[in-house]
């Protein structure tokens, strides 16, 4: 089964209406406190995204845990390495909700809890 990659931002929006607070490694828009935030169940649902087929996370800029600008393999590689190998801190907006300063990539988020 092809890997999918994810650039843009969701359907319906433009980089910019898209720009709301999150969280990096919360693809499902959560916008938890740090210590819940990057879980084991976010790396899978990006997982499930680019192997399986499910619908694109709906937070993607958060989804983008190496913030390369695209939603890859790296992602929850990236999530996971920190979660289970001490590998350091994500790439802001992390520990604490805010926005992406990569203004480079064009993903977004069609839901989020961060303020």
């Amino acid at each position: 089964m092809p890997c999918a990659t994810t650039a843009g931002p969701p359907a319906g929006l433009t980089n910019s209406e898209s720009r709301v607070g999150l969280l990096k490694a919360s693809p499902k828009g959560e916008g938890f406190l740090p210590s819940q935030s990057g879980t084991l169940s976010d790396a899978v649902s990006t997982l499930n995204h680019l192997f399986l087929g499910s619908p694109p996370p709906l937070c993607l800029d958060g989804a983008d845990a190496d913030d390369s600008g695209k939603i890859e393999i790296t992602d929850p590689i990236r999530t996971l390495g920190m979660l289970f190998l001490g590998q350091g801190a994500l790439p802001q907006p992390y520990p604490a909700c805010g926005t992406d300063s990569a203004a480079d990539d064009d993903l977004g988020c069609t839901e989020s809890s961060c303020p």
